[in-house]
C-alpha cells in the first residue's frame, strides 16, 4: 500500500457533490417531462395487408 494522501480538498468535494446534484436534478426534470407528455391521435384505422417477404441465401 502507498502512504500517499489523496489530494482531495473541501472545494473539490463540494464541486463534485454539486455536479452530481445538478445531474440528478436535470435527469429528474427530463424524466418527468418525458413521462408526462401526452399525445392524442384521432381517426386512426388499422388495415391488414399482404406482405411478401423473400429471403435469399
Amino acid at each position: 500500500m502507498s502512504d500517499k494522501k489523496p489530494n482531495l480538498t473541501r472545494r473539490k468535494a463540494l464541486l463534485g457533490l454539486g455536479g452530481i446534484g445538478a445531474g440528478a436534478a436535470f435527469g429528474g426534470a427530463g424524466t418527468m417531462a418525458w413521462l408526462n407528455d401526452k399525445e392524442i391521435s384521432r381517426n386512426n384505422t388499422v388495415t391488414a395487408g399482404k406482405l411478401d417477404l423473400k429471403v435469399d441465401r
